[in-house]
């Protein structure tokens, strides 16, 4: 990835209390996610095929705020 690009998928910071990251793909948000399961529908919706071992070691997706385990705003890293 080049310095400054974000990756094809971002799952953003977690941002509402009771649970949700907002998803982009290719800048473009498609929206929310509650779990990994939800960000492969989405992905999938707009022609990004992945398992759920991909989410984590894939360059094709970026995680802010914290990692797959973390999807209430009370989970999110600084």
């Amino acid at each position: 990835m080049e310095q400054g690009r974000s990756a094809p998928i971002v799952v953003h910071t977690p941002t509402i209390p009771e649970g949700g990251r907002a998803i982009s793909v290719q800048g473009r948000a498609v929206g929310v996610a509650h779990d990994a399961q939800d960000v492969i529908l989405l992905v999938r919706r707009h022609g990004v095929e992945l398992e759920r071992e991909d989410l984590d070691r894939s360059p094709l997706v970026e995680w802010r705020g914290g990692d797959s385990a973390a999807w209430k705003l009370s989970d999110a890293s600084p």
